[in-house]
């Protein structure tokens, strides 16, 4: 009898924690379903609908987000650069480029850390930046330094060390997600220095 209570135990914890894992695994790695990825940028176009996937749910309740729904808006993030480096706050970057046809658009840095391999936000956005104050070049492309120090032209404000992403968030965009998402031209992410 007691054998076999501590089995069911045993058998309880292995799947409670390995589920878990798993989904601490692929939220880490943003590979729930329905991706649309374009260079560094990754969305979800379905998390504000009803047919979102219980990973994109899971990080809603963790993050304590409020999707948008595909006639809002959509929200890409970073959390790499073009070359597969991860982004950190002590570190220097370029944005430079197109920004997806909107009507408005912001953009914003957002540190996080690793707790029990569960990604929770440490703070709120270090520093944010909207399409109606952005300085454009004659081409209508735009140039943004991210880092901790103050830059001319257009800054994006990082602080303290660690991992950090981007999150660009369209609104009101013609293009509401699905495979039109991913032939949209998104603005590259290079590093220039860092300290760390």
């Amino acid at each position: 009898m007691i054998r076999t209570a501590l089995l069911i135990l045993l058998t309880l914890a292995v799947a409670i924690c390995g589920g878990a894992a798993s989904v601490a695994f692929v939220m880490d790695r943003d590979i729930k379903l329905g991706a649309a990825r374009v260079g560094s940028w990754t969305a979800y176009p379905d998390s504000g609908s009803v047919t979102a996937d219980p990973y994109a749910l899971a990080e809603a309740a963790v993050e304590g987000t409020l999707s948008l729904g595909r006639s809002e808006g959509l929200s890409f993030s970073a959390q790499s650069d073009d070359n597969g480096n991860a982004l950190r706050a002590e570190c220097v970057y370029r944005l430079t480029g197109e920004t997806p046809l909107a009507r408005f658009w912001t953009l914003r840095s957002e540190p996080y850390e690793y707790l029990d391999a569960i990604r929770v936000a440490t703070a709120p956005a270090h520093g944010t930046l909207q399409s109606r104050s952005v300085i454009r070049g004659e081409d209508n492309n735009i140039e943004i330094t991210i880092g901790p120090k103050p830059a001319p032209g257009n800054w994006l404000r990082t602080e303290g060390e660690g991992r950090t992403r981007l999150v660009l968030t369209i609104y009101d965009s013609l293009t509401q997600g699905g495979p039109m998402a991913e032939t949209m031209q998104m603005p590259s992410i290079t590093q220039v220095a860092c300290n760390g």
